[in-house]
């Protein structure tokens, strides 16, 4: 970026410091001070479960995306839904609860796609498809960039990893859609992805909540803490992870 808030010619400088004040105040750390490498951010990406554990989302979203139908109106009422939800999200720091409730539109539309071939019937579910496998992915790069966000070098590996480990269901999953009008295995398959999107995704949130008691606990715990990718200078700030 040409430009970060800290320097922005655009802003005045009381906007300039606003927008640093609430960007150290999300991210746990100051703006415009990075000591970390390329190399030394991809060794803690590789380093970090809760980066792994995105990257496991990410190929259950993935999954869902290569095969669920969907056409034009679809998309329409997935991005009204995508405005409505990023929009709640910000406000109250709800990010698992969109997840969730995105993967229980996706198990209502691939239920009513396995028991009926009714042309009415599918076409309702092939409406909700879109919605259902892309919020939780704009949710899970929040997620990222909220418990990830320092320092840039791991957060863009993190990003790196998600996009290319995290797609490689990309390869097989266009396979499944055999054995019309019933498609079994693609709904089926579609089916497991939501289930395993939502134990890994519970997982990650026990774990993050139990590094925010660790976080607030004796200097012990916090030093436990610190060993999951926690810095000095979250530490320092208050930081804890939030949306879930």
């Amino acid at each position: 970026m040409p430009e970060y808030p800290h320097n922005a010619r655009l802003l005045s400088s009381v906007e300039r410091d606003y927008a640093v004040w609430r960007l150290e105040k999300e991210a746990g750390a100051g703006e415009a001070h990075e000591d970390t490498t390329t190399r030394q951010g991809f060794f803690l990406a590789i380093e970090d479960p809760k980066i792994w554990a995105l990257v496991h989302c990410a190929n259950a979203w993935v999954r869902q995306e290569s095969n669920a139908p969907a056409y034009g109106t679809s998309y329409l009422l997935a991005a009204l839904v995508f405005v409505g939800a990023s929009w709640t999200s910000d406000r109250y720091n709800a990010i698992y609860s969109m997840i969730v409730g995105s993967l229980g539109i996706g198990v209502a539309a691939y239920v009513i796609s396995l028991a009926t071939l009714d042309t009415g019937a599918r076409y309702f579910a092939m409406m909700l498809m879109p919605t259902a496998v892309t919020l939780p992915q704009i949710m899970m790069y929040k997620t990222l960039n909220l418990h990830m966000a320092r320092p840039y070098p791991k957060r863009s590996a993190g990003t790196a990893m998600i996009n290319s480990l995290g797609g490689l269901s990309n390869l097989w999953a266009s396979y499944l859609w055999y054995a019309p009008p019933h498609y079994y295995a693609a709904f089926g398959c579609l089916l497991a992805c939501v289930a395993v999107f939502f134990v890994t995704i519970t997982a990650y949130r026990w774990h993050v909540r139990n590094l925010n008691k660790l976080l607030g606990g004796t200097p012990e715990q916090q030093g436990r803490a610190m060993k999951s990718g926690v810095t000095q200078q979250q530490m320092d700030l208050g930081w804890r992870y939030i949306g879930y």
